[in-house]
């Protein structure tokens, strides 16, 4: 595991307590990402509704996939959306 922020400087102990508190950190970050992605999903299925231009997945900034005979709106194909496992929203006829 790589040190992040440095903490060389400090003792065993301390090094072990900042640890973990990134280690959460880094958790609690995973779940924002997730919760910011499903948001836009859903902002981007009323988009679709109302005729406007896809918006942009907010973490790789591709464009959602929304195939206009399923009306299914998707992530794009990126890693980063591979372990989030958002189910795709179905996007009803205006």
């Amino acid at each position: 595991m790589t040190n992040y922020p440095d903490d060389s400087h400090l003792s065993r102990s301390s090094r072990e307590a900042t640890a973990m508190l990134f280690l959460r950190e880094r958790a609690w970050s995973k779940v924002l990402l997730r919760a910011q992605s499903a948001t836009a999903l859903n902002q981007a299925a009323f988009a679709v509704m109302k005729r406007d231009p896809l918006p942009l997945a907010p973490i790789p900034g591709l464009p959602c996939h929304c195939p206009p005979a399923t009306r299914t709106l998707s992530t794009p194909n990126s890693p980063a959306f591979e372990e989030m496992a958002l189910k795709p929203v179905t996007v009803p006829r205006p």
